[in-house]
């Protein structure tokens, strides 16, 4: 028999919309209506504290409130029913309306004046929890739970970066709460068994926004009326099942070790901009994580902080459709598996390891997050499936360590140092770097091959090692309405780059790197079509103190300095690769190309074009100007050339022009189809591909095509600069190219 407890009045609030998941039938029916207890809370609490120490070193939840949303001196209102089962279990029907908690800072014991930020929830929430016992040995219980209207704040010097208009549902049965023992283990140490079956859940966030008015304490209002303005929105949903074993005792001493095994069934996620999205589609994978460590303990620095490590991380994530404003057309299918564990790099020792710490850049006052961050990633794939054809970006390995910062910052000048409106991150001497074996096309067994040198015009390297300093600026709002607003100063110094390498690190290298580089009010919106990126201005000076053919160490055919000013530049995303085009030829049609000698490909409807148009600018002062340096014959200092004692050749004040009344919007341009796609290549070894030597045949490869215009390029002048000299010399006062306009087709494909 059913006997369902004050369910129906529970339920009345909550929209139909939003329904609640269904219990267990049996479930129902165990509960009793004998054993019934209604609650009417009203919660005002405040806690001065919140402290745990894990050997001697303390992490502080200060200034802990739970109050009504908006009013202080008011209680946040919880109502609870709760019925026993035939079974011995309860059945707890619950509704939280205007529920606010507050954490006024969290702090780490060596440094109560440094506090990793106020952390503000307010929620709305109605649901239903089941529990019973489980052998003795611990709890199997069921959640169901709808969150409404609800708000996570992340406040920091006054400043707020905000989640706001959280709705959504979670639904969890059979879930297991247990304390066991694994009789493999002749130490007999127990642990905490965790087990959700099947935890399925949607989550919508309205809008994320930004609020630099100290007076706007977790609300959306600006102080005048209006909300406060918006990045955009997000939506995940997701049906998983995870498994955790938590056992007492960190890295050392005290703290918790926890494995973890996950299995995502489904899921999805999207960026929502003006009412387009950013859609990942059709996600699934798995991964499994082994022993991390949650302890309170001293960064190599000395410093305390929240230390979370792990000896491994594995797991594979497919994401089978990556869609960007045109929802009816996809980029295609993408395809990562990893493995985070230690690793060795240029005779260095790297680990996963990350020490969560308060006050986040110094500047700007006593919160913010700091995290002092080391990773190894020894092992990875990428693999991009374009209409059923495959090409993998094989053998990736990354690693580095460094200070990485989150603040939420408001404009202005402090010592010097310039910040934005938005949430910064900041990086403090991140020294990193990454390398891409190469390509591999149609399977994972097939032959290595180049092909990563095709994605320059993007600053995509094939290998890349730096030290990282600056930061990135998010700032709400795009070119219109919602969307992301980027300001930007950073600098790569000992920078080694590939621009071809292969598989025993040879090719082209530019070492010595230093780039310094600077954006301001770059928008990031997702419009109709797709991804578009709009740079207010932008400058940098790319320094190359060598460049070598060979490896890193080969000799140097000189410095290379490269100076850009931007206005106004942009880049496009789309999804669709070239479609048909006529390769070698110049018609419209199949037959048309035949007849002017090209072949005909129809290279599907997925794949990705990017349109990059640069506005090179006039020359405004020494740093923002678009100019070229080759030096070469530079004096020695041991085995060190020195910059700037050799005989440069300068090209000056480059910049772009539409030939019209001195506008200038076309700009420079470069407009890139992205394909996996089969062309006509001639067989080199007998037996490839079933043929003789010099047979040709069709192969697959990763085929770019490429556009690239200008109306006017002109060059203010080309100059001489001798080291003994103090001033250049001018050979060219001018020079001006004009209606440029070549495309290209180009596919790699294995050496065979």
């Amino acid at each position: 028999m059913r006997r369902n407890l004050f369910v129906l009045a529970l339920l009345g609030p909550v929209s139909a919309g939003a329904a609640l998941q269904s219990l267990d039938e049996s479930a129902l029916g165990e509960v009793s209506g004998q054993a019934g207890l209604s609650l009417e809370v009203s919660a005002n609490l405040s806690i001065d504290s919140v402290n745990y120490w894990d050997d001697g070193a303390g992490l502080s939840f200060r200034g802990v409130r739970i109050e009504a949303t908006g009013d202080p001196s008011r209680g946040a209102a919880q109502d609870y029913q709760i019925g026993v089962t035939d079974a011995g279990g309860l059945y707890i029907p619950f509704n939280w309306r205007d529920n606010r908690l507050v954490v006024s800072d969290v702090s780490l014991s060596d440094h109560w004046d440094r506090s990793l930020g106020t952390f503000i929830s307010d929620i709305n929430a109605a649901g239903r929890l089941h529990v019973q016992g489980y052998h003795g040995a611990g709890l199997k219980y069921s959640l169901d739970m709808v969150l409404s209207n609800s708000r996570f704040t992340f406040r920091d010097q006054g400043n707020e970066f905000i989640l706001d208009d959280i709705s959504g549902w979670i639904s969890a049965h059979d879930n297991l709460l247990v304390f066991a023992t694994d009789p493999k283990d002749t130490s007999g140490q127990p642990f905490i068994y965790m087990s959700f079956p099947r935890l399925r859940a949607s989550w919508d966030v309205g809008a994320v926004r930004y609020s630099n008015n100290p007076a706007v304490f977790g609300g959306i209002g600006n102080g005048g009326g209006a909300s406060l303005p918006s990045y955009g929105g997000l939506h995940l949903d997701y049906d998983v099942s995870t498994i955790f074993r938590i056992h007492a005792g960190g890295r050392s001493g005290a703290g918790f070790t926890v494995d973890n095994n996950t299995v995502i069934y489904g899921a999805n996620f999207r960026y929502l901009d003006n009412g387009n999205a950013l859609a990942l589609e059709g996600i699934t994978g798995q991964f499994f994580l082994n022993n991390l460590t949650l302890d309170v303990a001293s960064d190599p620095e000395g410093d305390l902080g929240l230390a979370i490590q792990f000896d491994r991380f594995k797991g594979n994530l497919d994401i089978a459709h990556l869609r960007a404003g045109d929802m009816s057309r996809s980029f295609g299918v993408l395809q990562f598996a990893f493995d985070f564990r230690d690793g060795t790099w240029n005779g260095r020792n790297y680990t996963n390891r990350f020490y969560v710490q308060g006050q986040g850049d110094r500047n700007t006052g006593y919160q913010g997050i700091r995290i002092d961050a080391e990773w190894s990633l020894p092992e990875a794939t990428a693999r991009y499936i374009d209409d059923g054809n495959a090409v993998i970006f094989s053998g990736i390995q990354a690693w580095g360590r460094g200070d990485i910062t989150f603040d939420v910052t408001r404009a202005g000048n402090v010592n010097g140092q310039e910040y934005f409106d938005g949430l910064r991150i900041g990086f403090e001497n991140v020294k990193g770097g990454y390398k891409i074996d190469g390509l591999r096309v149609g399977r994972d067994d097939a032959p290595l091959q180049g092909g990563t040198e095709l994605l320059l015009a993007l600053e995509v390297f094939p290998a890349y090692d730096f030290t990282l300093n600056g930061h990135y600026t998010l700032g709400p709002g795009g070119a219109q309405g919602e969307g992301i607003t980027v300001n930007a100063d950073l600098h790569v110094t000992e920078g080694n780059a590939a621009i071809m390498v292969d598989e025993n690190s040879q090719g082209v290298w530019l070492t010595g790197v230093d780039y310094d580089q600077h954006l301001r009010d770059m928008t990031i919106d997702v419009d109709a079509q797709g991804l578009m990126i709009v740079k207010g201005e932008a400058w940098s000076t790319l320094d190359i103190s060598d460049l070598r053919i060979g490896s890193r160490q080969s000799d140097s055919i000189g410095r290379i300095v490269l100076k850009r000013y931007e206005k106004g530049s942009t880049m496009s995303v789309r999804a669709g690769g070239a479609g048909q085009v006529c390769v070698g030829g110049s018609g419209t049609s199949a037959s048309s190309c035949a007849a002017s000698g090209g072949r005909w490909e129809d290279r599907g409807q997925e794949g990705v074009t990017i349109a990059l148009k640069q506005i090179f600018s006039p020359a405004v002062n020494s740093d923002k100007r678009t100019q070229l340096i080759w030096e070469t014959n530079r004096r020695k200092s041991g085995s060190k050339s020195l910059n700037g004692t050799g005989t440069q050749l300068i090209i000056d004040d480059i910049s772009t022009n539409d030939g019209v009344d001195g506008s200038n919007t076309y700009g420079f341009r470069n407009d890139i189809n992205v394909d996996v796609y089969e062309t006509r290549v001639v067989t080199k070894r007998n037996g490839v591909g079933g043929g003789a030597p010099g047979t040709v045949r069709t192969a697959l490869g990763f085929a770019v095509r490429a556009q690239t215009s200008f109306k006017e390029l002109s060059i203010g002048s080309v100059q001489l600069k001798h080291p003994d000299v103090s001033a250049p010399e001018k050979i060219i006062y001018g020079m001006r190219l004009q209606n440029f306009n070549i495309t290209s087709n180009l596919t790699a494909t294995p050496i065979d």
